[in-house]
């Protein structure tokens, strides 16, 4: 270290108070910072030849480095007070050989630079780092000759510190993603748990329903027995009487015999010893009216005992009895077994019959959507590059993969442009925009299938359904379905995704089933929300008048096409004869028909969220159809005019459809001026545009109710 007679090694700096310098600011804070003057700290200064400080230089330290290392030598079992001892050493040097200007600066702007930004003592912060950092910065600039490295050092520590804040920006939105797991996998939970309650309902019914046969067969047999012993104990008095009579019986014949004997003996003997004829007539006449009275007596006993059993007959009575109480025994412990076996039966039946149904449900929709597999290796003698170049851009792809592949080939576009988006672009937050499609920036593309969409869409007409019937006040279908989403939801983003996933998945298969093209029409406000509930009500009022057919017939589940056919005309009257015959043709396919020229209905009208049956899928397009027709009727029956006024509609209305009921009329009026109450009806000077009231009606649950002339 050079004398106090040189020239001192360090300049006066100037002071780091009053920042003056460039500012900074850290990520996610919206204040700044300033720091120092740059010449304040005068980076590079040391590193001046013979100007570089080294600490400590006092010649103690060489002394004390030397000691220290020495005393490193020494055996592990060194005592506590040499460790104090050697402590005070180091801090007595430390104190005696003061640090570097330029170090001791370093450390109070950095201590400074903590205090100002109210960061915490301890932990890690950005706010802290922040100020490290620019210590570090400032460092480096002085020693120029291990900048490189220390740069080095510094950016691989900023790329990791980048890579971790990065994995944490990541985090909420995979939290939102296993949310969405959650509750899918709880939606599917209480539906398992509903379905485990309807079976375990059934079976408690079914076990009531065995329990009572059970009850009315124990009561049987009570009674069974009752009857076999008050038999029994009839029998053994009938038996007891017949003894009894049967000896009296054999007492009478015997007094009845030797009467005779005596009347006889007594008749001889007079007549023997004087042959007077009144004593013979007297006898005569005695004898007579003995033997009367015996055969009155003896009729009277053959009709008292005629019923009475003789003793064999009474022994075979009662062996056979026997036998039937053993038989009897024998048939009630089968019984028993047959009803444990019937039990068993009834479950196994149960789980075969909802095997088969989703067999069938299964095989049916297999029947619609299934299609012979395409013969791939013709599409290489129409492409460019022939066969071979079609076997490379195939190779491991699905048929899908395989027309997107074809497509591009014949129309000269990129995969890429043809394969869906993986986001939609949000169209903002403009007030023209449903309230479920206000959203900036860019959405997530689940691409629904067929089966999520009607599912969703079932759940949105249930809560809608819930609060039809609690009275409650509604608001607008559009604003409705807002409203459902931010209940279910809650987070924007998962609003607005779900929300332009359902925009697109109307839009998408509107073709491939007419519920959810409906469903969308009315979402956008094309159609009125009562084209739906009034569809639910008509196919409910076909299943009524199609169960009233089948048990009128007796048979189940089943009618004949005549039947059909006047069912359909029952619950549409004007429908015509041909939409009529295109649906019962429908019928003839072998998958409805039950075996004996009949039709099962219940099959028919199957649907559910994945699929729908071709009938109920061409009543539909049949209701639609007639709706739009009807309509066009009343507006060639407006006769071009331009502006419609309450009284020109009712009369083209009744033109139209003459058996329309006046109630009817007034419905479908309001309908078409948009009107709430039928109260606004009676101002005749309303009048709307002929188009507009059109559109009106077009949407609304509109349809010709009388039979066509």
């Amino acid at each position: 270290m050079s004398s106090p007679a040189t020239k001192p090694l360090y300049k006066r700096k100037p002071s780091l108070k009053g920042l003056s310098g460039p500012t900074y600011s850290l990520s996610g804070i919206a204040s700044r910072y300033n720091l120092p003057n740059p010449a304040a700290l005068q980076p590079g200064i040391e590193m001046s030849r013979g100007q570089l400080e080294s600490w400590p230089v006092h010649p103690i330290a060489e002394s004390t480095s030397n000691l220290s290392l020495g005393q490193s030598h020494r055996p592990k079992s060194v005592t506590h007070h040499g460790k104090q001892k050697q402590a005070s050493r180091a801090d007595i040097e430390q104190s005696i050989i003061p640090k570097p200007k330029f170090l001791e600066q370093l450390e109070d702007y950095l201590q400074r630079e903590l205090q100002k930004s109210n960061c915490p003592p301890q932990g890690p912060d950005l706010i802290r780092l922040q100020a490290f950092r620019e210590v570090f910065d400032y460092l480096m600039e002085d020693f120029r000759t291990y900048k490189p490295l220390m740069s080095a050092i510094k950016n691989e520590y900023e790329l990791v510190i980048d890579y971790q804040q990065e994995q944490i920006r990541r985090l909420p939105s995979l939290e939102m993603a296993l949310g969405t797991v959650e509750e899918e996998c709880e939606r599917k939970i209480i539906a398992m748990k509903q379905e485990e309650k309807i079976d375990v309902r059934n079976l408690r019914e079914e076990n009531k329903r065995l329990g009572r046969v059970i009850d009315q067969a124990n009561e049987e047999k009570a009674s069974l027995q009752a009857q076999v012993d008050r038999l029994s104990e009839e029998l053994s008095l009938s038996y007891k009487k017949y003894r009894d009579e049967a000896d009296a019986r054999k007492l009478l014949v015997s007094d009845i015999n030797e009467l005779h004997f005596r009347q006889q003996d007594a008749g001889k003997g007079k007549v023997d010893e004087d042959d007077d004829p009144v004593l013979l007539k007297l006898f005569l006449n005695r004898a007579r009216e003995d033997l009367k009275r015996s055969q009155t007596q003896m009729n009277e006993v053959l009709a008292d005992y005629q019923d009475v059993v003789p003793r064999n007959e009474f022994t075979k009575l009662e062996q056979t009895c026997t036998t039937l109480q053993e038989e009897h025994d024998k048939l009630k412990s089968d019984y028993r077994t047959l009803m444990q076996e019937h039990s068993t039966l009834l479950g196994v039946h149960k789980e075969v019959v909802a095997q088969r149904d989703k067999y069938a449900r299964e095989s049916e929709l297999m029947k619609r959507s299934s299609t012979p597999r395409p013969d791939w290796e013709r599409c290489g003698d129409y492409i460019e590059g022939g066969t071979d170049k079609w076997n490379e851009l195939t190779d491991g792809r699905t048929s899908d993969e395989m027309v997107d592949v074809l497509i591009s080939q014949l129309t000269g576009t990129s995969l890429e442009a043809i394969q869906p988006v993986e986001f939609f672009e949000a169209q903002g937050t403009s007030e023209d925009l449903p309230k479920h499609l206000r959203f900036d920036g860019q959405v997530r593309n689940r691409r629904l299938n067929r089966k999520d969409s009607m599912l969703f869409a079932e759940e949105v007409w249930q809560e809608r359904e819930r609060l039809r019937t609690s009275g409650e006040e509604l608001e607008a279908f559009p604003d409705f379905f807002s409203t459902y989403l931010q209940q279910r939801f809650f987070e924007q983003v998962q609003i607005a995704e779900w929300g332009y996933n359902i925009h697109d998945a109307c839009s998408r298969l509107r073709d491939e089933d007419q519920r959810i093209a409906l469903f969308g029409d009315i979402l956008d406000g094309e159609v009125d929300e009562e084209v739906y509930h009034q569809q639910v009500a008509v196919f409910k009022k076909l299943c009524v008048q199609l169960d009233a057919a089948s048990d009128k017939s007796g048979e189940e589940d089943v009618v004949s096409k005549d039947e059909l056919a006047a069912s359909l005309f029952n619950v549409w009257p004007a429908k015509p004869q041909t939409a009529v015959e295109a649906l019962t043709k429908l019928c003839e396919d072998d998958q409805y028909h039950s075996g004996n020229g009949k039709v099962n209905y219940k099959k028919l009208l199957l649907e559910d969220a994945a699929s729908t049956s071709p009938f109920l899928d061409l009543l539909r397009r049949q209701e639609k159809a007639e709706r739009i027709d009807f309509v066009s009727e009343i507006e060639q029956a407006l006769k071009g005019k331009s502006d419609i006024t309450v009284d020109e509609l009712r009369q083209a209305i009744l033109a139209v459809d003459p058996g329309r009921s006046e109630y009817e009329v007034i419905r479908m009026m309001m309908c078409g001026f948009a009107f709430s109450k039928a109260s606004e009806l009676d101002d005749s000077t309303v009048a709307m545009e002929t188009s507009k009231l059109v559109k009106l009606l077009q949407s609304g649950a509109v349809n010709r109710l009388g039979r066509r002339e």
